[in-house]
């Protein structure tokens, strides 16, 4: 009997233990719980649609949030909120239970429960914070990443090398594209310039993590708007940075030999135009000016030529120069 408990226990105690392992730990949902302005959801193997209030995110589903809107994306533990202008895409966990987000633009704010070993990683162009609990928010602009910490510590490590930095709360780390194996402190000229410090992080709070129908909207700085449910404008999408280069020779090619073929066609609709319309007025004249017996005559077939005549005198002559040619041949 007592072994039989023992073992009971032993088993109890795996459970508890497998129960608390991260992998477990990150099993919940991610959720839409939260949304302004127009917020764009591609979800693994369908089309690209507006994301809906509680909508369960797939891992690698790609989340964009248009000009003036922002997205709250929660699974119970863990909390991101996308600003303005945004776009992430939510990896598959790694086997040793790894939360992995890839974000390629605009800023975002995370919350993220604390665990004994680090299993949230954010990985940018340019750089990947690794952390087991804290508050940070992670902005990327053209040619420039940057890591500002609320609370706890992030690990920052450059993608270009293997320079590795502790970022504690307060503090702020950047790294730019002119120089990807560097990382130096505060959040850049660049970013101070476009005002994303000003984001509101206060909106991240311990009561907004309970559930999902409770959930508080962060809004950045610039967004005034309530959480909405409709669609919104095409026009709200990121703004994607535009490369900047030559126009491809081919491409203008193509373009002049459009444009030279459809002004040749419309000279040739012109000419045919003008043809037709032409005989149909030549018709209505000749119809005002002619009679009627005479419009009948014209249209009447012409009469067939008459026979060739050769006139008498001319046939007996021919006729005679041949008779005295044939009786010089016989003598």
């Amino acid at each position: 009997m007592c072994k039989r408990l023992l073992i009971l226990v032993a088993a109890l105690c795996i459970a508890a233990v497998a129960g608390l392992s991260p992998a477990s730990a990150q099993a919940a949902d991610w959720r839409l719980t939260a949304r302004t302005g127009f917020v764009r959801v591609v979800q693994p193997n369908q089309l690209a649609h507006d994301g809906q209030l509680n909508e369960v995110i797939q891992p690698g589903s790609i989340i964009s949030t248009g000009a003036s809107s922002s997205a709250t994306i929660e699974n119970g533990a863990q909390r991101m909120v996308m600003t303005a202008s945004s776009r992430m895409t939510i990896a598959a966990m790694t086997n040793n239970g790894m939360t992995r987000i890839i974000q390629d633009l605009g800023a975002v704010l995370f919350r993220v429960d604390h665990q004994d070993a680090q299993h949230f990683r954010v990985e940018t162009p340019l750089l990947a914070a690794t952390v087991k609990g804290t508050e940070f928010r992670v902005t990327v602009r053209p040619m420039l990443d940057s890591v500002a910490v609320t609370t706890g510590i992030v690990e920052v490590q450059a993608n270009d090398g293997h320079a590795r930095q502790d970022v504690r709360r307060g503090a702020a780390v950047h790294i730019a594209g002119s120089a990807p194996a560097q990382i130096a402190a505060g959040i850049g000229e660049q970013l101070q310039s476009l005002n994303v410090s000003n984001t509101n992080v206060t909106a991240i709070d311990s009561g907004g993590l309970r559930g999902h129908a409770d959930a508080a909207v962060a809004t950045p700085s610039d967004t005034g708007g309530a959480p909405v449910q409709g669609s919104a404008s095409i026009g709200e999408m990121p703004k994607m940075p535009t490369p900047s280069g030559p126009i491809n020779g081919t491409f203008i090619i193509f373009v002049a030999l459009y444009l030279v073929g459809a002004f040749a066609i419309g000279i040739l609709f012109y000419i045919g135009v003008h043809i037709v319309t032409g005989r149909s007025r030549t018709n209505k004249l000749m119809n005002k000016v002619l009679t009627p017996a005479e419009r009948e005559r014209m249209a009447q077939p012409p009469p067939p030529p008459p026979p060739e005549t050769i006139d008498t005198k001319k046939q007996s002559s021919l006729r005679a120069f041949v008779q005295n040619r044939a009786s010089q041949r016989k003598t």
